[in-house]
């Protein structure tokens, strides 16, 4: 895609300006980004979570203000803190700044609590184990139904299901 300035470039770079509560978007290289003033962190090498908030408050979308003195009860860190350097300051600081972190998690990562990594093993596991259950709620099912022969079909892929789980 061209830039939408100079419609020579090729665009690289999302640009988003409010002006009275109205969005205007244009996609623009580098060189016309930098001619509108526009900070690009990422040419030295790193792009910062601070940099990323403070992009984010400045469009007004995130509530980056909290009562002087507010701080974390265990550490002393307050949310000034954690919007210029990116960092809290301990776990407790997740609890004591939930109110200003829960909308920006949810922006950034689009849902507010922690869902882990899980390893490839671990997920085949689960996997299996949602797999079995699955089947035995349509095993009760075609039982009840008096369905015997697909009954039959579903009891023998749980127990190959089972025999993997305990091969692995």
């Amino acid at each position: 895609m061209l830039c939408d300035n100079c419609k020579r470039n090729e665009a690289n770079i999302k640009f988003t300006e409010i002006i009275n509560n109205k969005a205007i978007e244009m996609n623009l290289c580098e060189e016309c980004a930098r001619a509108k003033g526009m900070h690009l962190p990422f040419e030295q090498g790193h792009f910062s979570l601070a940099d990323l908030l403070s992009g984010l408050s400045s469009l007004g979308e995130l509530p980056l203000t909290r009562q002087k003195g507010h701080a974390c009860l265990q550490c002393g860190s307050t949310y000034e803190d954690f919007k210029n350097t990116g960092h809290l300051g301990c776990g407790r600081c997740y609890e004591t700044f939930q109110k200003e972190l829960t909308p920006l998690l949810k922006r950034l990562h689009g849902y507010a609590h922690h869902v882990g990594k899980v390893s490839p093993e671990t997920s085949e596991k689960r996997r299996k184990e949602e797999t079995i259950e699955k089947l035995r709620k349509e095993l009760e099912e075609a039982v009840k139904k008096e369905e015997y022969e697909r009954a039959a079909v579903i009891r023998d892929q749980i127990k190959e299901i089972e025999k993997e789980k305990k091969q692995q």
